[in-house]
């Protein structure tokens, strides 16, 4: 018997809400850097080849994030943006954006 595959909207739901791909419980994130290797209700790995697809997903939000920003900065301060609050809020958002994303992309 084949298991059934859980559908991606359910994927989604349960990395916002930091919970197991799999089962849904609490537990997968041990702390905000750090994630369980297993599941401790299912068992089933949490560390399992994942990095590489979570580290582009995680550069992804954040080029989209800092990208909005920026573009919705200069749009709604036209003709005059604030091109010191772009020179260094930029380079912040830039960093700070992988640091939220981080569990949510790795789940």
């Amino acid at each position: 018997m084949t298991p059934i595959p859980t559908p991606r909207l359910a994927l989604v739901s349960r990395a916002l809400r930091l919970r197991c791909p799999h089962c849904g419980q609490r537990g997968a994130i041990h702390r905000w850097f750090t994630m369980r290797t297993i599941c401790p209700r299912c068992g089933i790995s949490l560390t399992a080849g994942n990095s590489v697809g979570a580290n582009l997903l995680n550069l992804i939000i954040a080029e989209a994030v800092l990208l909005t920003a920026i573009v919705g900065v200069v749009v709604t301060s036209w003709p005059d943006p604030p091109w010191t609050l772009l020179q260094y809020g930029a380079p912040v958002l830039m960093l700070l954006t992988p640091l939220v994303f981080f569990p949510f992309s790795r789940l």
